[in-house]
């Protein structure tokens, strides 16, 4: 399996009415894609995305917000496509793998959770960080009470 992410900073200034498919978070939903707010890119603004072509049945997951963790199998009739920084693309790099069951096996209720949990992990771990300085003066100074 590969993943890629799409473009950290979304070089898209404005969409087009028709063209190559750009696919965002709202388009992704669990076992199915809304076609709602597809937006579309020329070949310029395509080709500044070639990491993040979308081929074939590439597993679309998202990867923030309130729509972290929804998941579909990309339709042939969205292809061509890229997607933005909010959808992470798994690629399938055998045929050992079927992109629907991987599909169903990323929405059922064990994995789901389980992607629920690394963001809720993930934010409490920024959480930390952010507020490092404090929790390290924090430690500190209780040491110091400790033993001084």
């Amino acid at each position: 399996m590969e993943q890629h992410l799409g473009e950290e900073k979304n070089p898209i200034r404005s969409y087009k009415l028709e063209g190559i498919s750009l696919i965002r978070s709202l388009n992704v939903h669990d076992m199915s894609f809304r076609y709602k707010k597809l937006a579309f890119i020329d070949e310029d603004q395509a080709n500044k995305l070639s990491n993040v072509e979308v081929l074939p049945d590439d597993v679309l997951l998202n990867i923030t917000g309130a729509s972290i963790a929804r998941c579909c199998v990309v339709p042939q009739q969205v292809l061509p496509a890229r997607v933005n920084q909010h959808v992470s693309i798994i690629r399938l790099i055998s045929d050992q793998l079927d992109a629907k069951f991987l599909n169903y096996l990323l929405v059922s209720k064990f994995y789901k959770d389980q992607l629920l949990l690394a963001k809720k992990e993930a934010r409490h771990a920024q959480r930390l960080l952010k507020h490092r300085s404090k929790i390290s003066r924090y430690i500190t100074l209780r040491v110091l009470r400790n033993n001084g």
